[in-house]
């Protein structure tokens, strides 16, 4: 596998894109791609490209191409822009702890990443790959996070990237199972936690974003962080929530309208009375590094 991974290091990261994106140009190719992922899957590696480039990681059975550092590349571009040394950033809805590892890189022994998974797997494999790389600033928690606290139950993939709580949107691809989990309204952990106060959320949680920003009222009205949040067709509903919030917000790489941009893409948000940060934001819509 390492052998693999050394040979992989010397092509050129667009002809990596190009052949992870031909299996779906050509089905008769994605067999033969999803063999050769397999070999990567549960191994401990070295990141190949992108802002993680020489990280240690292990993406246990999530999206092998973490290994190759061309997964999410602008938003790895847009995190190396905002993450800064001493920062303490949310990565709520961290999988295997991708973006984990690599804000942890951005913001230092100095700063925080607190990572927020549901999934046991992913979780434990979150701490694995933080002990990879010695990054002791890096804390997990197994729970989602949404606008109430308790229990909820969680739809499983098959890929265990895709996993969401039941009442979210459309059932989960690739369903496997449901498994009972702990909810909790981030407001909530921080009156309960020992932990700082954010300066940076990413929020990726398959179709719940809204609810996570209606559970953290209290926290965003108090640490006034940058958020960085994936769409899943909440379009509309976000556009209103951050306008609600006082948050000047783009889309990364796009100069258009949330509303009008693509259910999957990424809306970058600014506290409004910052113009430093909303100017800091607006720059990232130039940002285009290929598709996620």
């Amino acid at each position: 596998m390492n052998l693999l991974l050394q040979l992989a290091g010397l092509l050129p990261q667009p002809w990596i894109k190009f052949v992870s994106g031909a299996q779906w140009r050509h089905p008769r190719l994605k067999r033969g791609f999803a063999w050769c992922a397999e070999l990567f899957r549960n191994q401990d590696g070295t990141i190949l490209h992108g802002v993680g480039k020489g990280l240690r990681f292990n993406p246990g059975r999530a999206n092998a191409g973490f290994l190759f550092g061309t997964s999410e590349l602008a938003v790895q571009y847009a995190l190396s822009v905002l993450a800064k040394p001493g920062m303490v950033m949310y990565d709520i809805g961290a999988n295997v702890g991708f973006l984990t590892v690599i804000t942890a890189r951005l913001v230092g022994q100095q700063g925080r990443v607190i990572a927020f998974e549901p999934l046991s797997t992913n979780f434990v494999q979150i701490q694995h790959n933080a002990v990879l790389n010695g990054f002791t600033q890096v804390t997990a928690r197994c729970e989602a996070l949404s606008s109430t606290d308790g229990k909820g139950t969680l739809q499983v993939s098959a890929d265990p990237t895709w996993c969401k709580l039941v009442g979210v949107g459309s059932t989960v691809a690739q369903k496997v199972g449901e498994i009972e989990v702990t909810v909790s309204r981030l407001d909530t952990v921080l009156h309960e936690a020992d932990l700082p106060l954010p300066d940076l959320i990413k929020i990726d949680v398959e179709g719940a974003e809204v609810d996570v920003l209606d559970g953290a009222a209290e926290t965003l009205h108090k640490s006034r962080p940058i958020l960085l949040i994936e769409l899943h067709g909440t379009n509309r509903a976000i556009a209103e929530r951050l306008k609600g919030l006082n948050y000047s917000a783009v889309r990364l790489g796009s100069s258009a309208s949330i509303v009008d941009s693509p259910w999957d893409a990424y809306v970058i948000a600014a506290p409004s009375e910052h113009p430093d940060l909303v100017h800091s934001i607006s720059a990232l819509t130039e940002t285009r590094l290929g598709p996620r």
